[in-house]
């Protein structure tokens, strides 16, 4: 005991001598790995935050994460995007467009249509039945890149990739097949385009966000629906509706967004990477959209709705019924009708004369 005592007050004397005792020692060790980290990693690292609304799920939100994976490695370490999904940093899919500009977040993923309010042009390929496949979707939007990317430059903003989702189709709880059988159906809309179609069919659209669609729905405010198979499936549409209608009148796709100051600290080579890399992917994030149309659209049907195919005529007639809008657009945005002629052209239609003679 005596011995252990002796010790104790030895070890006493000697931290007592220390002029910052253990504290020092802790601070001391601190130092070291503060200056390892700076060793270790690279002096020009950045974080990069990604917005997106879609849910962890989504393929969209999947895509974005996979982008991100890779940069990580391509960089090693020295550019890291790290995803937020579901609108966890409060930027919901309207405000996207502004919250980048200003700088809320360094980045973010958005439906283009829902900033067609700031930015006109950017609604173009929702317009209804202007396109009718992807391979045409394909053709308009690589026409109208340059100018998407000049509107975007001009906000400090440039674009990464633009990935499509699946087309917008008519759900509804009985068969259509002829162009009277749309007359006072109650539907959902989800945009200005789709409300406008809606009333050129004698419809009666209501236009609501998604999470408003269901309860509508379930309270029989509804009759049908314009959404893609990816939200139709998501939201258990055979317990309300019966039957698919592949309209394919609208389309809406999602850009890929960075604010350029954000990139300031990185270097010119991983800079050029970024946008090699985003485009790079397009082509299998477009597949990815492709594989989930048709995935969704089979889990639609197991779950007991029909595929009711449209034929030529009500085909025609609908984009009949649709071309008054073009107009509308390109009266609106006049930098769209030299886009939309061109398109019409190459896609085997007539190009927009006067609204008289399309009437």
């Amino acid at each position: 005991m005596a011995k252990m005592e002796q010790n104790s007050g030895a070890r006493a004397d000697s931290s007592s001598r220390r002029p910052w005792g253990k504290a020092g020692g802790v601070l001391a060790l601190l130092v070291i790995a503060v200056a390892l980290m700076r060793y270790l990693l690279p002096a020009d690292s950045a974080r990069l935050d990604l917005s997106l609304p879609w849910n962890p799920r989504e393929f969209h939100t999947l895509n974005a994460a996979r982008y991100a994976r890779l940069i990580a490695e391509r960089t090693d370490g020295r550019v890291k995007i790290v995803v937020h999904p579901a609108a966890v940093l409060g930027i919901k899919g309207p405000g996207s467009l502004g919250a980048v500009e200003r700088g809320a977040v360094a980045m973010v993923e958005m439906a283009a249509f829902q900033q067609s309010g700031e930015e006109p042009l950017f609604g173009l390929d929702s317009l209804p039945f202007l396109v009718r496949n992807r391979r045409e979707l394909r053709l308009l939007l690589d026409s109208m890149r340059p100018l998407i990317e000049q509107r975007l430059a001009r906000r400090g903003l440039a674009l990464i990739y633009m990935v499509p989702w699946p087309a917008q189709n008519i759900f509804a709880d009985r068969p259509l097949r002829r162009l009277e059988d749309f007359r006072g159906l109650r539907v959902r809309t989800l945009d200005a385009n789709t409300t406008r179609l809606a009333r050129a069919l004698a419809m009666a659209p209501m236009q609501l966000a998604s999470a408003d669609v269901v309860p509508a729905l379930a309270s029989g405010a509804l009759d049908a629906v314009m959404t893609s198979t990816t939200t139709a499936a998501a939201q258990q549409y055979w317990q309300f509706l019966c039957c698919i209608h592949r309209t394919n009148h609208g389309w809406v796709t999602n850009y890929l967004v960075v604010r350029r100051r954000a990139l300031q600290s990185l270097s010119p080579e991983d800079r050029t990477l970024l946008f090699r890399l985003g485009q790079s992917l397009e082509e299998e994030f477009w597949a990815a959209s492709r594989r989930d149309d048709a995935e969704k659209r089979r889990l639609l049907i197991a779950r007991g709705m029909r595929d009711i195919p449209l034929s030529a005529p009500l085909r025609q007639q609908l984009e009949a019924r649709a071309r008054p809008l073009w107009h509308d657009f390109a009266n609106r945005v006049p930098q769209a009708r030299p886009l939309i002629d061109d398109f019409l052209l190459e896609t085997g239609r007539q190009p927009l004369g006067r609204a008289e003679e399309d009437a």
